[in-house]
Order: C-alpha cells, then structure tokens, then sequence
C-alpha cells in the first residue's frame, strides 16, 4: 500500500473521480474539470492510496506558506472502515511532516439526517490528531467546522491564508 500524488496526466486520475462523485454530496462539490485545472496551475493536489495498482483512497489538497488544506479526503465507499483512511491520512502527515494540516467538517446538529455520519466523521479525524478550536465557517450556504492537527499550532488566519492562495485568480 502507498500513497502517492496522482499526476493530471495518471490514468488513475478516473479512479480517483469515481471516489470523489461517489463520496461526497453534489452541493459540496467543485467540478471535477477545475479541481484538474488548478493541478494543472500546480495549486491543487491529488493524492491517493494505491493498493494493487488500484485507488482505494482519494485526497485532493493545496499546501502553501507551511499549509495543508485537505478539500476532499474520502475512501472508495465499498470497502469504507477498513483502515484506509487511516493508513492515507498517517502517510500524508509523515510526507508533509513540519507543516500544519486543516479540513473543514460538516457541523454537527441535532436535527439533521446524517448526524450519526457527521460524529463518525469527527471522530475518523479526532483519532488521527485533529482536534476542533470551536472554529466556524459558512461555505455554499452550510456550516463547517473547521478541524487543526493538534501538533501543527494552526489558526482561522492561516485559513484565511490558504484559501487566498487558493482562489486568488477565481477572486481577483
């Protein structure tokens, strides 16, 4: 098993979108074609977990300034709860080993339909060194939290520093 970052030009980049559409809601969703785009800019990553010369995991991910912000971390949903997850996110914080890590979460509220997804999610990243800081943002209309890696000392500025970087040609 290993993790690797997934060229633009890989064939598994097909494998990687079939995890991606299949794992997370629509709304939440950057189209496919430009989260190739900003690879091709070098601002975005794709990662993957390779088993078998299969992907069983996908990230997508933007580094700067000392920076790790995972968008999308997701396991292929047939073979969920297997320590996949586990495995892909212990080898991205051992590649990226001196910089601070961030994601955002779903928040959890009482009267939602996946709640019990939303806590299970939580603690997936709790147990691998993320920890809340009761930070809040609003993204396409939804609440989310936003978790740090507990070792990496990250705040709402870096945040903020890391999606200017992010979108700095989509804004300006």
């Amino acid at each position: 098993m290993q993790f690797t970052e997934i060229s633009i030009h890989s064939d598994l980049l097909a494998e990687v979108k079939v995890i991606y559409l299949a794992s997370f809601p629509k709304e939440e969703q950057h189209p496919f074609d430009w989260l190739v785009e900003m690879a091709r800019l070098g601002k975005g990553h794709f990662g993957g977990l390779i088993q078998e010369n299969r992907v069983v995991g996908m990230t997508y991910y933007t580094v700067d300034a000392g920076i790790v912000y995972i968008f999308y971390f997701a396991v292929d949903p047939a073979i969920r709860s297997q320590g996949y997850g586990h495995q892909m996110m212990q080898a991205m914080q051992e590649k990226y080993r001196d910089y601070k890590f961030m994601l955002l979460i779903e928040e959890i509220l009482e009267d939602v339909e996946n709640k019990e997804e939303r806590i299970h999610r939580k603690n997936f990243y709790q147990k691998n060194g993320f920890e809340g800081k009761d930070d809040f943002v609003e993204v396409l209309g939804a609440t989310f939290e936003l978790l740090h890696l507990k070792s990496g000392h990250s705040s709402m500025e870096d945040y903020r520093q890391i999606k200017r970087y992010f979108y700095a040609e989509v804004v300006d």
